[in-house]
């Protein structure tokens, strides 16, 4: 596990013409996830006027820290469960009887909401 992630970084940025731009990029909170830095650089460096194609780019990291703790879960996190919907109503049906209902459109442009859909009883 990676302890430390980067804080500061620094892109030298030499182009064909001779003109070199500097860009550094500060994180609020140190970052060790790739796509999270991946996503700063290049966003940084689309917004970035070129003034000729790159010749060499130099990324240089200036400072390092200790990555923030992470709020431990009180409970497991729930994994959904591999039981279809229909599933779920048969189950239910089979316990419960013929309680449960279905909604259903009868007049979807009606003006008022109670009278659009009927509840049937689901067989």
């Amino acid at each position: 596990a990676q302890l430390r992630g980067w804080r500061r970084i620094r892109l030298d940025l030499y182009f064909v013409d001779g003109d070199v731009r500097h860009l550094d990029l500060v994180f609020v909170e140190p970052v060790a996830d790739a796509a999270r830095v991946q996503a700063t650089l290049t966003n940084n460096l689309a917004t970035l006027i070129w003034p000729a194609e790159a010749s060499c780019v130099r990324i240089t990291v200036h400072e390092t820290r200790e990555l923030p703790v992470q709020q431990l879960t009180l409970f497991a996190p729930e994994t959904p469960p591999d039981v279809s919907l229909g599933r779920v109503v048969d189950l239910l049906r089979a316990k419960y009887g013929s309680v449960f209902f279905r909604s259903a459109y009868i007049a979807p442009d009606h003006p008022v909401a109670e009278r659009r859909t009927r509840l049937h009883a689901l067989p």
